[in-house]
């Protein structure tokens, strides 16, 4: 799914377990933005459809993939504690992850679900400073909502070493994605 408002030329892409839903209530209460394609399922590019989108102002949040997957983890149900299910994905090509469980498509890597549009993303929003990256967006209201954060997510500090090795492996692109600019 992308997001796009014409009227504020931006074109938002939702990420899984990025509070994109929230982000997404509120572009569609208050700035004009309506969805294109499936909940997160991005469109295929269609330049006679969505006509020149060259312009629009093109913007995602990254979530730290530690979190992120453990996020994935809780919200399962799963069968196996956090380790094993990290092991059995880590055991598995990407390729594989959607076929395996469709629960699995929202924990694919940040580079898996690349945006079709054929175009840089002109933000990167981190989830863990969701507040004011939401507010630096050129098209921002002056008081921009926040979405719900809840703390508890944005850390797990009680991952060991292993657990922290293998989403390393698996999340290996999310990485370079989420410390890109950091």
């Amino acid at each position: 799914m992308a997001i796009i408002s014409r009227r504020n030329r931006f074109l938002f892409l939702p990420q899984p377990r990025t509070a994109s839903k929230s982000v997404t209530a509120v572009l569609e209460r208050d700035y004009d933005a309506s969805q294109i394609g499936g909940y997160h399922k991005i469109p295929q590019s269609n330049s006679e459809k969505w006509g020149d989108l060259s312009d629009f102002w093109t913007f995602t949040i990254v979530r730290n993939p530690e979190t992120r997957l453990r996020s994935v983890w809780n919200r399962g149900p799963w069968e196996q504690p956090f380790l094993q299910w990290l092991q059995w994905l880590d055991g598995m090509p990407v390729a594989g992850w959607r076929t395996a469980d469709k629960r699995l498509s929202v924990a694919l890597p940040l580079a898996n679900r690349l945006h079709p549009f054929q175009r840089p993303l002109d933000q990167v929003i981190y989830y863990e400073d969701l507040q004011s990256g939401l507010s630096a967006l050129p098209f921002a209201k002056e008081n921009f909502p926040p979405p719900p954060q809840r703390p508890w997510q944005t850390s797990h500090p009680d991952l060991t070493e292993e657990e922290r090795k293998i989403i390393h492996r698996v999340a290996r692109l999310d990485f370079e994605v989420f410390y890109a600019n950091v």
